[in-house]
């Protein structure tokens, strides 16, 4: 199954824009990746099919992140998630404008 199929039961709330997705491939696992903007606040998110998870932990998130992010490893990185039975969010880099 491609990665765009796998995702595209993602929903986008109707007032978040969405500036790019990609699809990527990391530590062996299918995610989209989006670049976002909702109400005022710029951010990434990573998003995998939850099944496909090999850890559901903050420690594996935090490394899961750290493949595409370019912050710097003494600052700790901030993020939320959010998993569900389909799908497992992980929303970082976040930018009041």
């Amino acid at each position: 199954m491609s990665p765009e199929e796998k995702f595209k039961n993602v929903s986008i709330e109707s007032d978040t824009k969405i500036h790019a997705i990609k699809y990527l491939n990391l530590d062996g696992t299918d995610c989209r990746y989006e670049f976002w903007e909702w109400d005022g606040v710029e951010a990434e998110s990573l998003i995998f099919s939850t099944p496909e998870l090999k850890e559901v932990t903050e420690a594996y998130f935090q490394k899961l992140i750290g493949l595409i992010s370019n912050t710097t490893a003494a600052e700790p990185r901030k993020f939320t998630s959010k998993s569900g039975p389909e799908y497992t969010y992980l929303n970082f880099n976040f930018n009041v404008k």
